[in-house]
């Protein structure tokens, strides 16, 4: 199985999804990456990821694939303890727009 093979999330193949700046688009780019991530179609943008099945492993994987695959930058810490799509498309930044670590 090759890496578009593997991923394949609602019929577009993750290594294909690019980003055009809009928020329900983020979203939508996003869950295909969860629903693949969680091996399920049953994902809803303000679904609690940990009810389907989501780890801090599978977030991190979530949060990789959304770096390499649209370019976003995502800390899970932004978060604020509600982990769905929705509020990772929320705190995602083109990284350019996160301020420097040493900086509020």
């Amino acid at each position: 199985m090759n890496r578009t093979e593997v991923g394949r999330a609602g019929g577009v193949a993750i290594s294909d999804l690019r980003l055009d700046g809009t928020d329900e688009e983020r979203i939508d780019r996003i869950l295909a990456i969860a629903r693949h991530v969680l091996s399920t179609p049953d994902v809803a943008p303000d679904d609690e990821l940990a009810d389907h099945g989501g780890t801090s492993l599978s977030i991190i994987r979530i949060v990789a694939e959304a770096s390499r695959a649209l370019g976003l930058d995502i800390d899970p810490r932004d978060l604020g303890g509600t982990v769905t799509v929705r509020n990772l498309a929320r705190v995602a930044r083109a990284p350019a727009q996160r301020p420097p670590a040493d900086q509020p």
